[in-house]
């Protein structure tokens, strides 16, 4: 079936063709929109080829600012398709109506109106290969019928009844306002689908899997390690420009990134068992219970932006926010600390990274995050080791795919390190006549699922 459809097709096209000139009929593919477009675009290209004379798509373009005819309606193919000679055009793109499909319409040249339109129904984003072997067998006859929808039309669209009529005269049946909302749609540019990078909501919940390590420098001061612990994460971003996406440019392609977001991390700690030193130098364990809490809030300015406006080329990544981070450990009775001093960070985090996707729907995930330290809590008290000051740092790198729609699964390893320093002079008596710092730092892990849309 599918090798009758490709012959039928080779010969009618061919049979098209001026026998005096030996010259192929013109099709015009102009440029597909949506994720994947330009891999649809590049197939209808390869079907056609054989059998066609191709206008390239940026041909069509620079013809189309030349006559003042940006836009795709009927009219302003005509007016294109006239001044390079096509006789079929072919436009199309990938968007999501409710499901997401593949669209395209196939044109009469003369006419610029739409005389076949094929849909592909997809199951994602993504453009499967079988929907592509269908596309080639079926796009072949669809110009053919385009092409000869022609048949017996005046060559010059300015010789039928409609255009006739006296300079500056409109038909009975003509829309009053549409030469207004026409003009408007070229005064606004072209408009395209909002491609798949740029959403307007990004929302996922996480599960933390981490250990955390607090030293001191100072000899016979506190530590703290812990076991494997577990987390949530809830994290939402919002990009309010998203809708400049279905404008072309560059321009547009960079503000259509600018959001503002939120994460918001809460740590499962067990509570906090002490020891004390044996006759043996062991640590023997105690009855005594103590809650331990930790918290992260981080907020502020997040930027992506697709560097050459493709789905398949990388994102870059910046963000600018303001950090919360707390641990505690509840006090004895009489108000003596069983651990480490309590810390409560508060920073500002300037971050960057990328995107790079292998597939349009699978990508690898970096980033690097330097804190900017503006306190450090209750560790750098006056009761405690001293002011001083202190740094923190984040690197991350991960997986991330978009298996069905939107939905979002992303798998991302981590080491957060943030190191304090102290001026000693208000150091315990036991390490008070040396001056050094304290590091913390966390390993782990962040699965998470979410929604981009």
């Amino acid at each position: 079936m599918r090798l009758s459809r490709i012959l039928i097709a080779s010969i009618a096209l061919s049979a098209l063709a001026t026998p005096a000139t030996a010259q192929k009929m013109r099709v015009a593919v102009l440029s597909f929109t949506g994720p994947q477009g330009v891999r649809a675009q590049a197939e209808v290209v390869r079907a056609l080829r054989k059998q066609a004379d191709i206008v390239q798509a940026s041909a069509w373009e620079a013809a189309a600012r030349r006559l003042f005819a940006v836009s795709r309606s009927a009219d302003d193919v005509a007016a294109v398709a006239k001044e390079l000679q096509v006789k079929v055009v072919v436009t199309g793109g990938v968007k999501r109506e409710g499901a997401w499909v593949l669209s395209l319409s196939v044109r009469n040249g003369l006419s610029g109106k739409s005389i076949e339109k094929l849909r592909y129904p997809l199951r994602g984003p993504r453009i499967d290969p079988p929907i592509l072997r269908r596309l080639a067998d079926e796009i072949g006859s669809a110009a053919i019928r385009a092409a000869e929808a022609s048949a017996g039309m005046p060559d010059d669209p300015g010789e039928g009844t409609e255009a006739a009529l006296p300079p500056g005269a409109k038909s009975e049946n003509e829309d009053p306002l549409a030469g207004e909302a026409e003009n408007q749609k070229k005064a606004d540019g072209p408009q395209i689908e909002r491609p798949s990078w740029s959403p307007y909501v990004d929302a996922s919940v996480g599960l933390f899997l981490f250990r955390r390590d607090f030293t001191f420098e100072q000899a016979n001061s506190p530590q703290f390690h812990s076991t494997a612990a577990s987390g949530l994460r809830l994290d939402l971003t919002a990009f309010p420009l998203a809708f400049l996406g279905t404008r072309p440019g560059d321009l547009y392609n960079g503000l259509t990134g600018i959001g503002v977001g939120v994460t918001f991390d809460y740590l499962f700690w067990p509570d906090s068992k002490p020891c004390f030193r044996g006759t043996s130098g062991n640590c023997d364990p105690t009855d005594e219970r103590y809650a331990t809490r930790e918290y992260r809030l981080e907020a502020g300015l997040r930027w992506h932006w697709n560097l050459l406006n493709k789905a398949t080329l990388p994102d870059l990544q910046v963000s600018l926010q303001y950090g919360l981070h707390s641990f505690t450990v509840q006090k004895r009775s009489n108000g003596q600390a069983v651990g480490p001093p309590d810390v409560g960070y508060s920073y500002i985090s300037l971050g960057l990274g990328t995107r790079i996707p292998f597939a349009d729907w699978i990508g690898l995930l970096a980033a690097f995050h330097f804190h900017g330290l503006l306190d450090g809590g209750s560790v750098q008290g006056p009761t405690e080791y001293g002011a001083g000051g202190g740094y923190g740092l984040r690197a991350q790198i991960g997986l991330e795919a978009r298996p069905w729609h939107g939905l979002t699964v992303r798998a991302v390893a981590f080491y957060e390190r943030f190191g304090l320093s102290f001026n000693g002079t208000s150091m315990p008596p036991a390490t008070k006549s040396t001056t050094g710092g304290a590091t913390d730092q966390y390993v782990g892990a962040v699965f998470s699922v979410g929604y981009v849309y």
